[in-house]
């Protein structure tokens, strides 16, 4: 009996996430209508957006760390030749 009502518990669980997911996806596709609406159109024409950014800006930002590392070394010799001058 309790196997029974356990079952039923899981499967109306399982129900209500899929019902969840499915609720999700039409509130997105409204919201996507209304943004459309809202810009005459030119939403559409934004394209979508990357998870990463570009090779060039990765580069540059690696390049800034690198920078940013060997100067903090520098300043670092600087202070050690400082307190033992």
């Amino acid at each position: 009996m309790k196997s029974g009502i356990i079952s039923e518990m899981i499967d109306d669980t399982l129900d209500l996430d899929e019902a969840d997911s499915e609720l999700e996806d039409e509130a997105d596709e409204e919201v996507d209508k209304v943004l459309y609406e809202l810009t005459d159109g030119k939403l559409g024409m934004a394209g979508t957006v990357k998870d990463s950014l570009p090779a060039v800006q990765q580069k540059e930002d690696e390049e800034a760390d690198i920078n940013t590392e060997a100067e903090m070394q520098r300043m670092q010799r600087e202070l050690q030749d400082l307190l033992t001058g």
